[in-house]
């Protein structure tokens, strides 16, 4: 007697091989058995008609540290496939902190009042609550660096001493004993942009020593995208720790070739021996956060001193004049390019271009920027934007490479409660966008092949070993989904809209999403090395 049996089932288990017709068994959270089942009795039958049963996509990539505790649900996550997150990316992290205050500036996602207290300080203590709220889906982290200086350094913007490099070593340690899976960098954000090489190998060498692995949101991707990259190559090699670069395409304003460069560098580091990876967004457009417009050295001593200089008319005219802020597109003037995703304090421009918020306040786009910063107070580094900022064949040429895992760089998100009024446009619908638009319509890759990448490879580079495969004695995080019909509904004007194509989700043995709604079922577990 099954807890669960589901029927008729074409099978993608997740190792890129063909597809088979079987039905599977799910007892005690775990795939029993998988094979002619037509005998057997359980308390659940799911006939999924000839749909694909594959296992549960993993988001390597994922930026919903406190989202998650805002809404376990998951929403935007469950109903697309997503069954595990690894967050913790870009040097972001919600552990380890000293102040509660400096959460809102380690963490993307931020919102204030969410109706719980910031009471932890340890990565143990993050998880813990994680796990006592309940989660839909499972959870792991990587400690970011941004949170580990913040947390040693405050938001100094010079080099560590070697007295603070030691502090922040003994943090990550720490952090990656406490059952953090790896350790990540944002090196093109605050503070992790005022640290230096050898301070991030000095951090890498305790994540191999933790036999932990190192993701990187490298220091430049546009201009000095090149340099950037044998950056990263030479931390992890002097290192020794297997490397994931973080969204790997470029920017549009990189070199020429680029892309194709920086892919045949991590080719020649594995040949070398280093194991070296990478992921990348599936949509031709960016978001960040908007305090990236700033000068890091407005950022120094947090975030009331940078609200303190943009009050400040003189100060204010030498931070318009800043050349290297993530969109170039502030460079060169060009406000029809870049659009507002979420203000806490001025919801009303959300999905408006900052030439159209200009125009809506009678004021030059630029200082209409700067205004919604000051405007938006402390909370300012929550604020997001987006613009066209990539090239939709250097994506391809990444997404097809047998060395890239599909990712979300995305929250979790929901059309109801306090997350409602959050906006993110690579949240709701990555994994049909991959699947619908890029396997099915593009045919870039196989079916079975993009399933590979979404399971069993980020698996194997985060090290999950129960998780990723449709397997006997494996946890039964299962997806079924209709290959004809998956799709990606969103669009940079509309980024809230669930993808349609899923008819059923698992997480460890429990049904999550029927096909039409949320069960509620906080079955997800969070995932500790």
């Amino acid at each position: 007697m099954f807890d669960i049996l589901i029927r008729n089932g074409r099978i993608i288990d997740g190792t890129g091989n063909p597809w088979f017709r079987a039905d599977i068994g799910i007892e005690g959270g775990r795939i029993k058995a998988i094979g002619s089942l037509a005998g057997a009795e359980a308390a659940t039958v799911i006939d999924v008609r000839g749909q694909i049963v594959a296992p549960g996509f993993i988001d390597i990539h994922s930026h919903a540290d406190y989202t998650l505790l805002v809404d376990p649900k998951a929403e935007s996550a469950i109903r697309q496939g997503v069954t595990t997150l690894i967050v913790g990316n870009c040097g972001h992290s919600a552990a380890p902190l000293t102040h509660p205050e400096d959460l809102k500036n380690v963490v993307l996602g931020y919102l204030a009042n969410p109706g719980f207290d910031i009471t932890w300080r340890r990565m143990n203590e993050y998880l813990d609550l994680l796990e006592q709220r309940g989660i839909a889906v499972n959870v792991g982290s990587l400690v970011g660096h941004n949170a580990v200086r913040v947390a040693v350094m405050g938001y100094e913007s010079c080099l560590a001493t070697p007295e603070e490099l030691e502090q922040m070593k003994r943090r990550l340690a720490e952090a990656l004993d406490e059952g953090a899976l790896g350790f990540s960098t944002g090196l093109e954000y605050t503070p992790g942009n005022f640290s230096d090489t050898h301070e991030v190998v000095e951090l890498c060498r305790v994540a191999a020593g933790a036999q932990r692995f190192y993701a990187t949101h490298v220091r430049q991707r546009d201009y000095q995208a090149i340099e950037a990259a044998k950056e990263a190559i030479r931390i992890a090699t002097e290192a020794k720790v297997p490397l994931q670069f973080s969204h790997l395409p470029p920017r549009i304003w990189a070199p020429r070739h680029a892309n194709d460069v920086m892919i045949e560098m991590v080719e020649e580091a594995t040949r070398k021996g280093l194991e070296a990876t990478f992921d990348s967004i599936v949509y031709a457009w960016g978001a960040t956060t908007l305090a990236t417009i700033l000068p890091p050295w407005a950022r120094e001593g947090g975030p009331l001193k940078t609200l303190e200089r943009l009050k400040d008319p003189e100060t204010r005219e030498k931070i318009k004049a800043y050349r290297f802020p993530l969109f170039k597109f502030v460079v060169a003037g060009q406000w029809d390019e870049v659009a507002l995703y979420y203000s806490e304090k001025n919801p009303q421009y959300c999905g408006m271009t900052f030439a159209e918020i200009g125009r809506e306040r009678g004021k030059d786009p630029h200082e209409a920027i700067l205004d919604l910063i000051l405007e938006e107070g402390p909370d300012f580094y929550g604020m997001m934007w987006s613009a066209h900022s990539q090239d939709e064949k250097e994506i391809e040429a990444a997404l097809k490479h047998p060395h890239c895992i599909p990712e979300s760089d995305g929250l979790t998100l929901a059309h109801s409660g306090p997350l409602a009024r959050m906006h993110h446009p690579f949240t709701y619908g990555w994994v049909a966008r991959m699947l619908g638009y890029y396997v099915r319509e593009r045919k870039l890759v196989p079916l079975e092949e993009a399933i590979r990448k979404m399971t069993s490879f980020p698996a194997q580079k985060v090290g999950l070993r129960d998780r990723g495969l449709v397997r006997e004695g494996l946890w039964a995080d299962l997806v079924i989904f209709d290959e004809a019909t998956v799709e990606d509904h969103t669009s940079l004007k509309n980024p809230d809209a669930y993808p349609s194509g899923f008819s059923h989700v698992l997480v460890n043995g429990h049904g999550v999403f029927d096909g039409q709604r949320h069960t509620g079922a906080l079955q997800g577990v969070v995932i500790r090395r």
